[in-house]
């Protein structure tokens, strides 16, 4: 063929187009435009809108149905008609997905709705099967060959970007459990240092709640404590049907959470139609009572993970042991209020500053005596107490000026007008009677751990001096 033959060849071609090119390039601008908007979100659920009603304004579609990936099948994320489409479907499906668009799908044992031919449009993006689409016949005529092309484009663009939305909502859950475990970890440790801190029943009572509330985003709750054997409501938060000092029975679901010491989720009760947790609180020898979860914010009671129970059983062993020692303390009232310390602190410094004399204070702690309540009960705990207090009395009483016991393990005895010199030598004394009140209980021995102060010390007057010893007892 010359060239003038070739010319005339060519613009034959060109003059007469196989292709209606208006239609693509309308295709192509509505591609882009779908580009654009799938780009412009990362939420799964406006992605999958989207894409519905775009399919349906193109093909004047009455009938789609969009199924999305979850872990263990296929689930129907969004539809328009097909009210009776099979709200999951088997994974097994993919082996369809090979074929790319499936032009006459009835279902294939997939289905059991469909009573006519539907398109079967896989999603895919480089990392696998996103999801899928269900295309019912077209409002006007049937789906052309250029039809099915602009269809797989969309459904790759979709593809893409369902998967850059499933990485977005699964860096934003992982991003959502790390900061609830730091909360977690942080109420564990604030449950530490409340243990630490305190002997008041009420204010154990509250703080805890308080950490609950902030850590595990508990919003309803209530603390049982054992009275003379039977469990009664000690606190109550944003629980109706409940009030302090109420008589609580025990189910017998709950009785077997003790038999185990972890948590519980019981599904219903006889005060309770809904979900709640049951956390035994026990030491190795009693039962102290029980924290009841009955609401959460972050998440329903009824779907508590085994990782939170298991951290919940931590705050439960760590809190038990104080909350009886703090309720026996205050049942039997055995030491003075901490608040008085100060007040008498000062009231002796002043005295021994008038009086021109210096003021010595030997302070004692008895580690592990707050463990005997549980092992060798209250009444013993109580007599051995006793026996000390008078032991004390009558060895330092013609140079003691003031003592005081507080937080069950803790004295403070204020010596004024009597040199550290001679303090020094009552340690001794204290060893010795602590050795005769204590010894015969072998399984838990009294650790002895003292401390002297002088007043006044060189150049520091009573406010900073009183703070150090605060700081000291």
């Amino acid at each position: 063929m010359g060239l003038r033959e070739k010319a005339k060849y060519y613009r034959f071609s060109i003059q007469h187009p196989s292709i209606n090119y208006e239609k693509k390039l309308l295709e192509l601008q509505t591609l882009l435009e779908i580009n654009k908007e799938l780009g412009a979100t990362l939420q799964s659920d406006e992605l999958l809108q989207i894409l519905l009603f775009t399919l349906m304004g193109q093909f004047q579609l009455s009938e789609v149905a969009i199924y999305q990936k979850e872990d263990t099948s296929y689930f129907l994320a969004q539809q328009q008609g097909m009210e009776n489409i099979e709200s999951r479907v088997d994974f097994s499906i993919e082996s369809l997905f090979s074929r790319g668009v499936v032009r006459d799908f009835r279902g294939e044992g997939y289905f059991s709705s469909l009573s006519k031919s539907y398109l079967l449009v896989p999603l895919l993006s480089k990392n696998g099967w996103n999801g899928f689409l269900l295309l019912g016949p077209r409002g006007e005529g049937n789906y052309q060959e250029e039809d099915y092309h602009f269809i797989e484009a969309v459904a790759s663009l979709a593809g893409s970007a369902l998967e850059n939305a499933h990485l977005y909502t699964s860096l934003q859950k992982a991003y959502q459990d790390l900061d609830r475990k730091l909360k977690q970890l942080s109420a564990l440790y604030e449950i530490s240092t409340l243990i630490n801190s305190s002997d008041d029943f009420d204010l154990i009572t509250s703080l805890l709640q308080e950490t609950l509330a902030t850590g595990f985003g508990v919003t309803s709750s209530f603390l049982l404590a054992f009275q003379q054997g039977k469990a009664r409501v000690a606190s109550c938060y944003q629980v109706e049907g409940f009030q302090v000092d109420q008589i609580y029975s025990l189910s017998p679901e709950e009785e077997a959470s003790f038999a185990d010491n972890q948590p519980k989720l019981i599904s219903s009760s006889s005060w309770s139609k809904t979900p709640y947790i049951f956390l035994p609180l026990s030491t190795v020898k009693r039962r102290v009572g029980a924290l009841v979860i009955t609401s959460m914010d972050n998440q329903p009671v009824s779907t508590v993970d085994t990782e939170t129970l298991n951290l919940l059983a931590i705050i439960a062993s760590q809190i038990a042991p104080p909350l009886l020692l703090s309720q026996w303390i205050r049942e039997k009232s055995v030491h003075n209020p901490f608040e008085s310390l100060y007040m008498t602190l000062r009231t002796e410094a002043q005295k021994a500053r008038e009086f021109g004399v210096g003021m010595s204070l030997l302070y004692l702690k008895l580690n592990n005596l707050s463990k005997y309540p549980e092992f060798y009960s209250e009444e013993q705990t109580l007599s051995l107490l006793h026996t000390f207090e008078h032991k004390i009395v009558d060895s330092f009483s013609s140079s003691l000026s003031q003592w005081i016991h507080y937080d069950l393990e803790r004295f403070l005895f204020i010596f004024t007008g009597v040199p550290s010199s001679d303090v020094e030598v009552m340690v001794e004394t204290l060893h010795q009677l602590v050795a005769e009140v204590f010894s015969h209980q072998g399984e838990i021995p009294i650790q002895v751990q003292t401390s002297i102060a002088s007043y006044p010390d060189e150049g520091e007057t009573l406010l900073p001096y009183l703070t150090k010893l605060m700081n000291m007892v």
